[in-house]
């Protein structure tokens, strides 16, 4: 089932849900509680009226106690309006309530019957020990971002107090593989597995990408609209990527995880964006964007080879050559977790956290349980003098399960 709130026309801003194809609107007189509750012409011409009756009348008598446990009861009283749907699914009145006279009536408005469930004030009981203050919203809020996926959703979970670094990257992940409710413009954009081959290498959009011009308007909040700016970087024509990467900065000011401060941090340290490159590379492109390109519109290499040779070299303590080969290995054949991360920490052995972090921060994106990754990214914010270690070790070491990780986040943790 999805939530979606729904604005009735001639109702202003009240409290609605809607249920499949019904619609419902909760309304508070002086005396009295009242459910409107739109349903498809086909409900309402289905020879089962009397049972789609019956099955709106148990959820009206629910919505109205929701809404009065919404209402009255903290810590909901203190969450606004558009919170009510995902409280719907998570208050279970059952059993809880009682009402007596509740009261139906057909009107028609707007062209639509609208049945209406009402009853007085002081005939309808709610069991208030039921619903105390330690109710978990967090946890109702993340059910419904489960549930349907969407910016409004997200955007709900993100300004939760209890929002963490974790939820972020599972929302980023989610969307840069579209698996949430997206624009056709942008699902279109992730069609295509090598889009950033294409926006580095092509002068023109006829190569299959979209102007991205005619996008549809980005996400008004975050945390879509960071994940939004970054498709774009990750799409746009080589061109146009440092406008979005601009943007995509300016998302991050507002930070509300460490993950996000360690994204701005690198955006600040490591960004080379106003390089003039004459001509662009997958690595070089990779370097000007740190934080901001999505793996996803990235291809896998499909012969192991020129990694394999780096893996010589790196062991050799050849890490310039290391790096040589591991850049020609993404140039002409795309990117892996192994080898993003194998760059990393050759350019960490090097001295050169600042151009370690772009591929490490891919990779974290790629796949944030590679090994060995979790101690070089903690490594190489440390050189580049992050004021925040502590947290950003407790949030790697979720990441770190690799016993060299561990090992080397802790020393910096309790260093």
């Amino acid at each position: 089932m999805i939530i979606i709130l729904c604005v009735f026309p001639a109702w202003g801003e009240p409290y609605e849900y809607q249920k499949g194809t019904k619609r419902f609107r909760i309304e508070e007189t002086k005396d009295s509680y009242k459910v409107y509750c739109i349903s498809s012409e086909r409900e309402m011409q289905s020879r089962n009226r009397n049972i789609v009756d019956r099955q709106n009348r148990v959820l009206a008598v629910d919505l109205i106690g929701t809404y009065i446990v919404f209402t009255t009861i903290a810590p909901y009283s203190d969450l606004g309006v558009e919170y009510f749907p995902y409280i719907v699914e998570g208050i279970d009145l059952h059993y809880n309530a009682i009402v007596e006279g509740l009261r139906q009536e057909d009107l028609v408005q707007e062209g639509k019957t609208v049945t209406v469930y009402s009853c007085r004030k002081d005939a309808y009981h709610v069991d208030y020990a039921s619903y105390d203050a330690d109710a978990d919203v967090y946890s109702l809020i993340l059910a419904g971002y489960q549930r349907d996926k969407c910016e409004q959703t997200a955007r709900l979970l993100y300004e939760c107090e209890d929002f963490e670094s974790g939820q972020l990257l599972t929302m980023e992940r989610d969307f840069l593989l579209g698996q949430v409710q997206l624009p056709s413009d942008i699902r279109q954009l992730q069609s295509w597995s090598d889009r950033f081959e294409r926006s580095v290498y092509s002068g023109e959009a006829e190569f299959g990408l979209v102007a991205m011009s005619d996008l549809q308007e980005c996400p008004s909040s975050n945390p879509y609209k960071q994940f939004y700016y970054e498709e774009l970087v990750t799409s746009a024509l080589f061109r146009e990527k440092n406008g979005y990467y601009k943007r995509w900065i300016q998302c991050l000011f507002d930070s509300k995880t460490i993950y996000e401060e360690m994204l701005l941090f690198c955006a600040e340290k490591c960004c080379q964006a106003d390089t003039i490159l004459c001509i662009p590379t997958f690595s070089s492109v990779i370097e000007m964007f740190p934080g901001a390109i999505s793996p996803f519109g990235i291809r896998q290499p499909i012969h192991d080879s020129l990694y394999n040779r780096a893996v010589v070299a790196y062991a050799a303590s050849d890490f310039e050559k290391a790096v040589s080969i591991l850049q020609a290995s993404i140039d002409a054949e795309g990117i892996s977790a192994k080898a993003l991360n194998l760059i990393g920490a050759s350019y960490r052995y090097l001295g050169k956290p600042e151009k370690a972090m772009p591929y490490l921060l891919l990779c974290f994106k790629l796949n944030p349980c590679t090994e060995f990754l979790a101690g070089n990214l903690a490594m190489c914010m440390e050189k580049m003098g992050f004021d925040r270690m502590e947290a950003l070790c407790r949030f790697l070491l979720v990441y770190g399960q690799d016993s060299w990780s561990e090992k080397e986040i802790n020393k910096l943790k309790d260093s």
